[in-house]
């Protein structure tokens, strides 16, 4: 029957990845074919394996916040939004491992597509993270995530613009509340 074909499936599929365990399309279609018979749980650890075998992955990310997203038993906002969080601190701390390593002496550059890409990827999980809460009825929730982005990243202090992300929040929350006007 189809459950029958889909464990075929998933099983070549786990071959493929092990010959290949850097290919995302695998991986995807893995997870696609994983989809089609397993419960839940299962199916979450295996979502689990796939994201930490490829952390950065942006296509593995979206589907996995898709997928959550659509399965109605075990979503609620709050999952929605860990997830969300999760994916958004594997790539900033990648993002911030390739920031510290440039920083290094005499280190070599970081390619620019590479931080690029890693950039634009966070831009786009905030606002798929802010459109799940808009969807969840949280509008004024999602709102205020991308105005607080665009202030921290645009019309910080120049004092804060470099710093380590931890010294970049603790500060931040204070320069939000601030009612005067802010400086570049």
């Amino acid at each position: 029957g189809p459950s029958a074909n889909a464990e075929r499936r998933t099983e070549v599929l786990r071959r493929a990845v092990a010959a290949n365990p850097a290919s995302e399309a695998l991986r995807l279609a893995l997870m696609q074919a994983c989809e089609a018979y397993l419960p839940y749980e299962l199916l979450a650890k295996e979502w689990e394996a796939a994201l930490a075998a490829l952390p950065t992955s942006v296509p593995l990310w979206c589907a996995r916040l898709s997928q959550h997203a659509r399965t109605f038993a075990p979503y609620t906002a709050s999952s929605q939004r860990a997830l969300h969080v999760s994916a958004m601190q594997a790539l900033s701390s990648r993002l911030e491992a390739l920031r510290s390593a440039a920083a290094a002496p005499h280190a070599p550059p970081v390619p620019l597509p590479q931080r690029v890409a890693l950039e634009r990827a966070l831009v786009l999980l905030l606002t798929r993270r802010a459109y799940a809460e808009r969807l969840a009825g949280y509008d004024e929730r999602g709102l205020s995530m991308l105005i607080a982005s665009i202030e921290a990243s645009c019309f910080s202090p120049l004092a804060l613009r470099g710093s380590a992300a931890s010294t970049f929040e603790a500060a931040f929350e204070a320069f939000w509340e601030a009612d005067g006007a802010r400086r570049v």
